[in-house]
């Protein structure tokens, strides 16, 4: 048998009134009039039994037997009494379902919440024995003919004055115990002056929840669950519920996009006297998405003849996909191994293999092997101390480099005879890895080798000789050219044999 809602309504005619509604029964008061409605647990309902019990004296008040088309039934009460409804229903096969229901129908109401001050008066009793008892059933004061006597065990919380025609009452602090009915009654089984009192609080903290997961491009199907704060309880449900997406209101039937990834979803309530509930916890989405943007790591893959190769393909998917490869080639070939990894997005993996060479003595070439990117383009820096030096961050140029890249990179700058250490950053928009490395420079000598200072002496040597030969050459032919001047400039004589003169030359 299906299960329905009774709903008991009360109508109040006087300015404070109070509506008892529940999943099951709900009430209210006009007056002393109590009008009962109700939806039939079945459409098969053949009878239905309406019974209202003083839950004090323990006796049926009223009993009334309908049938099953009816669903609204009004019956008179004596105010400043507590009761309870029952619903009786048979069906056509003879099957029965009950609901009940308590309520206190009360003079006047008040509201009020925790931890405040509330006054209000009960009319004197014409009687000239009678008590005034608090919601806990305990007496407050007493009349006894013309004197009051005040019992006053909530530690001065309750301060009474007397009126020629009431008694004023305030309760300071109030608390949960404070709510129900305050009477002026003369015994157990007589109607009084009374006033109801409901304490109330801001619902409790919701829960939030899903009923399924949620899916890109179908609505949010979002569960908020609270409770209304009420004493004594008239289990109302008149809760209303917001949504908030990042802190900004939207309704829970919203269709989810893929931008809602790591939205925080949270969810209020607001009872009927308008009190809001604190924000549930947060709940971050995550929605399943269909598979998008599937790209191999090389756009173009040279496959040889019998061989192996190995293609690497990146999807972003949730959840994990069920990959299926389709061949498209003239070529016969098989798969002799599929293997499918989903990485989250994050931050890059570390680089591997760092080598550094001393080109030259204020020169180094560093270089590395890219790790996976992480989801996102990455990009590399180079942080450099030395306690001649200091601290440098380089900047290395951008580059597209998949995992497995080599990437190459001079360091200028440097000191000779140095230690250096740093780290190699890969980073993007997730986060970023730290890879350490360390090297020294190498030390400029500014004497002689060992091989220089056997050399240079021979070769400065060779050279004075030269020097020295060159000279002495020089030396002897001035010397001959003098020679020859002196034999052509001298004074000679010589006879003529034949005349026997004489020539002067």
């Amino acid at each position: 048998m299906n299960e329905a809602y009774v709903l008991l309504i009360l109508i109040f005619n006087l300015s404070l009134g109070h509506s008892y509604q529940s999943q099951g029964i709900g009430i209210k008061i006009k007056g002393d009039n109590v009008t009962v409605t109700w939806n039939k647990p079945s459409s098969d309902i053949k009878s239905a039994t309406l019974e209202v019990n003083n839950i004090v004296s323990y006796k049926t008040i009223y009993r009334a037997d309908l049938n099953g088309t009816d669903s609204l039934h009004t019956v008179q009460l004596s105010p400043c009494q507590k009761y309870k409804v029952k619903l009786r229903f048979v069906n056509i096969s003879g099957g029965k379902y009950e609901v009940d229901k308590d309520f206190v129908l009360g003079g006047e109401y008040l509201y009020t919440s925790v931890d405040t001050n509330i006054t209000f008066s009960i009319p004197k009793l014409p009687d000239h024995f009678y008590t005034v008892v608090s919601p806990t059933g305990k007496s407050i004061l007493e009349v006894q003919g013309k004197h009051v006597i005040v019992n006053n065990d909530e530690r001065g919380r309750y301060k009474i004055k007397t009126t020629a025609q009431h008694f004023v009452i305030s309760v300071h602090n109030v608390r949960q115990v404070d709510g129900g009915m305050f009477k002026a009654k003369n015994s157990e089984l007589l109607e009084g002056e009374c006033v109801v009192v409901f304490v109330t609080d801001k619902p409790t903290t919701p829960s939030i929840s899903y009923n399924e997961y949620p899916f890109v491009g179908n609505k949010a199907n979002f569960t908020c669950i609270s409770k209304v704060q009420r004493w004594p309880s008239d289990n109302s449900e008149n809760l209303s519920y917001k949504f908030f997406w990042n802190g900004e209101s939207r309704q829970p039937n919203t269709i989810i996009r893929r931008s809602d990834t790591g939205a925080s979803v949270t969810c209020q309530a607001t009872d009927d006297r308008g009190q809001q509930s604190p924000s549930s916890d947060s709940l971050i989405l995550d929605p399943y998405c269909k598979p998008k943007n599937v790209i191999f790591q090389r756009r173009k893959v040279a496959i040889r003849l019998n061989f192996i190769e190995g293609i690497t393909m990146f999807v972003e998917s949730n959840p994990t996909p069920n990959v299926t490869w389709i061949q498209n080639s003239p070529y016969p070939w098989t798969i002799s191994r599929k293997y499918v990894k989903t990485v989250p997005k994050g931050k890059p993996e570390k680089v591997n293999n760092i080598t550094i060479v001393n080109i030259a003595p204020y020169l180094a070439q560093i270089s590395w092997y890219s790790g996976f990117d992480g989801g996102a383009p990455q990009n590399f820096s180079i942080n450099l101390e030395s306690t001649t030096d200091g601290s440098r961050t380089i900047t290395v140029p951008s580059e597209k480099k998949d995992e497995g890249d080599l990437v190459l990179f001079i360091i200028n700058g440097l000191s000779s005879d140095a230690y250096y250490n740093g780290q190699i950053v890969s980073c993007n928009e997730y986060g970023k890895t730290e890879v350490e490395f360390e090297f020294e420079t190498a030390e400029v000598n500014d004497g002689l080798s060992e091989r220089e200072t056997i050399i240079y002496p021979l070769v400065i040597c060779g050279i004075i000789g030269i020097i020295v030969v060159f000279v002495i050459f020089k030396i002897k032919e001035k010397c001959k050219d003098s020679k020859r001047k002196i034999l052509q400039t001298g004074h000679f004589h010589y006879q003529d044999s034949s005349t026997g003169h004489k020539e002067h030359v």
